[in-house]
């Protein structure tokens, strides 16, 4: 476990020492470790972590957005997150069993429930973050995340919203609240890493996640840092000396890392097995690069968790077999993002 997450799941881990989980959700937790070291693709157990979407709206229009089809397409009310389907959620049997719950749009601040649904969570037990691109929360908001003991809050940086991120960085610190901002680099401009880094220092971020560039959704292949690039591996051994000690940086996994017996890249990726992304329908989706679909499954309809989709993507993460769809080019296979 590196620096950044060892500061930011300690303090989760105090944050819920007056409250923990019950026993069933550590034995789960251990279940779905254990079912995954056999090699089970039909999962008895319940994942560990649910992604809920609160709504399919968000202020900002990236040009890079991964799930940029699904979203501002329909009218707020239409794909809200609601308190009842929060509460039907954590009555279902994989909701009783989660330990972590994070709270994601579109923007997850448009969403007008989202204090209640914070609420909720934490009277539940459950381990809950947000991910947020910063521009809506407004000062006076910052004591109320600090009482609602949320547990983390991620901070996406874009080109669009610096000064936001700058702001809340300086206010988190201030009230203590737990958090990280992540970014996204440009493997043809190495030269704006030093340019995001040099703007974290300024403004105190002491977690600081770099994630590589998906292709898969632009077909725009060399942004992604992979493996021989020489320049970026010069370029990190001399940001690392600069920066590393004043904050907890997490740098980009290189696509691909290291090749198995048959020559293909070793995947790592254990998200299908522990992970479960959810709409206000019920309708899911297996990881952060997938919007939840019908062919995906249906939590509340058979079992979506163990969908034919989700069995066949679980098969393929053992195998030697070509990554599925968009995994192919998903730093995420590569490594185990929260271990």
């Amino acid at each position: 476990m590196n620096k950044l997450k060892w500061n930011l799941y300690s303090k989760i881990v105090l944050n819920n020492l007056s409250t923990p989980p019950g026993p069933g959700v550590f034995f789960n937790l251990l279940s779905s470790w254990i079912e995954h070291k056999m090699g089970r693709s039909n999962l008895l157990s319940s994942p560990s972590s649910a992604v809920l979407y609160i709504n399919k709206t968000c202020n900002y229009t990236c040009g890079f957005c991964y799930n940029k089809d699904v979203l501002n397409v329909e009218p707020l009310e239409e794909n809200l997150f609601t308190v009842t389907d929060l509460n039907e959620f954590l009555q279902s049997d994989h909701g009783k069993n989660v330990l972590r719950i994070a709270l994601m749009g579109g923007e997850p601040f448009i969403n007008k429930n989202i204090f209640d649904l914070i609420r909720i969570c934490k009277e539940n037990h459950k381990i809950v973050n947000i991910v947020s691109n910063g521009s809506l929360i407004k000062d006076d908001y910052i004591p109320k995340i600090k009482s609602s003991r949320l547990d983390a809050i991620g901070l996406s940086l874009y080109d669009n919203n610096p000064d936001h991120i700058e702001r809340l960085s300086r206010q988190f610190n201030h009230f203590n609240i737990n958090y990280w901002v992540q970014t996204v680099i440009d493997g043809t401009n190495l030269e704006s890493l030093e340019e995001k880094l040099d703007f974290a220092s300024k403004a105190s971020i002491k977690n600081f996640i770099i994630s590589n560039y998906n292709p898969y959704f632009d077909d725009m292949f060399s942004k992604s840092i992979r493996s021989g690039n020489n320049d970026y591996t010069l370029k990190i051994n001399e940001l690392s000396k600069k920066y590393s000690k004043e904050m907890n940086i997490t740098w980009p996994t290189i696509l691909p890392i290291s090749k198995n017996a048959s020559g293909r890249p070793t995947k790592k990726c254990t998200l299908p097995f522990s992970y479960i992304h959810l709409d206000s329908s019920g309708t899911i989706a297996p990881c952060c690069y997938r919007y939840p679909k019908i062919e995906y499954g249906n939590l509340y309809k058979n079992d979506g968790w163990n969908s034919p989709f989700n069995k066949k993507l679980r098969e393929n993460m053992y195998s030697d077999d070509e990554p599925i769809g968009e995994c192919k080019d998903c730093e995420n296979l590569y490594r185990n993002l929260y271990f």
